[in-house]
């Protein structure tokens, strides 16, 4: 470890490794790679312009090491490792890094039971671990379908070790009571096999062997049996959430598809059906860096989740290459890593374009992802967002308005004001107001606006402006004796101004600043939609 002021960059060598930058306490900062070690620490070292993130790590870094490795692949691999192992202060990570759960199966036992198993498999005789899985949530789910459709046993050793007749369970139709006598090995072991296949995600085989099992215990008059089986069979059959990619059930793909802000949608394709679909939120991303983001995620998720024949993602990477041999070398199958243009996921006639060159599957596992995280961001976001606001003004926030004017070149000027509590968008209380036309003076259309706003007595914890300081002060002048708070934000660098005229600087990954942005957007739309409406009734012929 060198002191980074004492450090001779003619020390530094030409070759491929890692690099990293630890505190005046030598707590880790930041990792990287680099093919050219000298290179890369020179432009830390010795060049006077930085991104935010990186000068304030350098301002913080007080000594500096590094690794030499043979090539960019090895320099890859110790990276995410180290990243993982030392959780550098300004490193992309996952916030939630939890390990994956797994099923296990303990074949030693007569009539085995599907148990939930968190940590590292052990290597024993006779028993079967599947998985791991990526949700652990979505696991127990289906471990809730499986129980409550097969009849396999789900009491705990001791209760089937002295149970002395069968229980509810038998009479429910959700066990074969193995406890007490009522079936055999052989046929429990083949209902047990149905689950594993189930738990694969292989639902056609599952299905297929359901028929044979129920076609066989018919024709050895076991009827009871038959009818169990039956019943589980219609079941499965009924399920209507899970959606169907590709009915042909060929398709095996994972999409990964992540925002501005880090948050990362994952939705895995197998036989054909969506089988995982999760958010993921990562730390220290802004968007500099979503390339980093989405190396990270690659590596840490891949190192635990077999990734399916191919993976798409929606952010250009340099090191695909690196990222396939390292899948390879990982699952020992070729994987293919595909990024999706964000154009091909929008324009619904290009999409059919390039129909010859990329399947259009793929390209809607990608949509599912993206709409995914929309939909699931969009219910989280002010739960979130107001526990934050509250935090950052002391006090209970309950219910934002935000403003917005919109006009066309003078005409059709609007206000519109949308409104939001912790539940998410409050539509009742949206207002709009025609304000004078002819006039592109926004300060002037502002103070208008806010005139008849403040006559209609609205109330809300937060009274949230779009613009910057000059917007700020025409509004404080016009809601002077209101109770209201007053603050604008700035669009761009998304800057807070508070009542007192000073500023608030939140990163774009803070649940405050995204509700609050995600209200003032709406307020947009909402006064555009007003303003379109007004211009077609002027402009029809």
């Amino acid at each position: 470890m060198f002191l980074i002021k004492d450090l001779n960059l003619e020390d530094i060598p030409e070759l491929p490794g890692v690099y990293m930058f630890f505190s005046k306490e030598k707590k880790p900062l930041y990792v990287g790679k680099a093919i050219n070690l000298l290179n890369r620490l020179r432009s830390y070292l010795k060049s006077k312009s930085h991104d935010q993130k990186t000068a304030l790590m350098l301002s913080e870094a007080r000594y500096l090491d590094f690794i030499i490795v043979r090539n960019e692949y090895e320099a890859l691999i110790l990276e995410m490792t180290l990243i993982k192992e030392k959780v550098p202060k300004y490193n992309v990570q996952l916030r939630d890094n939890k390990s994956y759960p797994y099923i296990k199966i303990d074949f030693n036992e007569d009539f085995p039971a599907l148990e939930l198993f968190r940590g590292k498999p052990k290597d024993k005789k006779n028993v079967l671990y599947i998985g791991p899985y990526p949700d652990g949530s979505n696991l127990r789910n289906l471990l809730g379908y499986i129980n409550n459709t097969l009849p396999l046993r789900k009491c705990s050793k001791n209760t089937f070790k002295h149970a002395k007749s069968f229980c509810i369970r038998y009479q429910m139709k959700q066990c074969l009571a193995p406890c007490v006598g009522l079936t055999n090995k052989e046929d429990y072991k083949k209902i047990l096999l149905i689950a594993k296949d189930w738990l694969s995600g292989d639902l056609d085989k599952v299905k297929k062997d359901m028929v044979k099992e129920i076609e066989r215990f018919s024709n050895e008059e076991n009827f009871e049996q038959a009818a169990r089986l039956r019943d589980s069979l219609s079941y499965i059959e009924s399920f209507s959430d899970i959606k169907v990619v590709d009915p042909q059930g060929k398709l095996n793909a994972d999409a990964i598809y992540i925002n501005k802000l880090g948050d990362v949608s994952l939705v895995q394709v197998r036989h054909g059906l969506v089988s995982t679909n999760i958010i993921k939120r990562m730390t220290n991303v802004e968007q500099t860096n979503l390339h980093d983001a989405v190396l990270f995620f690659l590596y840490d998720f891949y190192s635990n989740i077999e990734p399916g024949k191919f993976v798409f993602i929606n952010v250009f990477l340099d090191e695909v290459g690196l990222i396939e041999r390292f899948l390879q070398e990982k699952w020992g199958k070729k994987r293919k890593i595909k990024v999706i243009d964000e154009e091909l996921l929008q324009d619904v006639d290009l999409f059919k374009k390039n129909k010859s060159r990329l399947n259009i599957k793929y390209i809607e596992i990608l949509k599912i992802a993206k709409e995914n995280l929309f939909v699931k961001d969009k219910i989280n976001i002010f739960k979130a967002g107001f526990e934050r606001l509250s935090e950052i003004f002391g006090r209970k926030i309950s219910l934002v308005y935000a403003l917005d004017i919109a006009h066309f070149q003078g005409e059709a000027t609007v206000a519109g004001l949308s409104a939001a509590d912790e539940r998410g968008l409050r539509k009742r209380y949206y207002r709009r107001v025609r304000l004078t036309d002819n006039n592109i003076d926004d300060y002037a259309s502002m103070d208008e606006a806010l005139k008849i706003i403040s006559k209609k007595n609205i109330e809300a914890d937060i009274l949230l402006i779009d613009g910057g300081l000059g917007q700020l002060e025409v509004a404080l002048r016009n809601l002077k004796d209101s109770y209201t708070t007053v603050i604008s934000l700035a669009k761009g660098e998304e800057i807070i101004y508070l009542m007192d005229k000073k500023e608030l600087r939140l990163p774009k990954s803070d649940y405050a600043l995204r509700a609050l942005m995600y209200l003032r957007d709406e307020a947009h739309r909402f006064a555009n939609e007003y303003r379109k409406y007004l211009l077609s009734k002027t402009r029809k012929p």
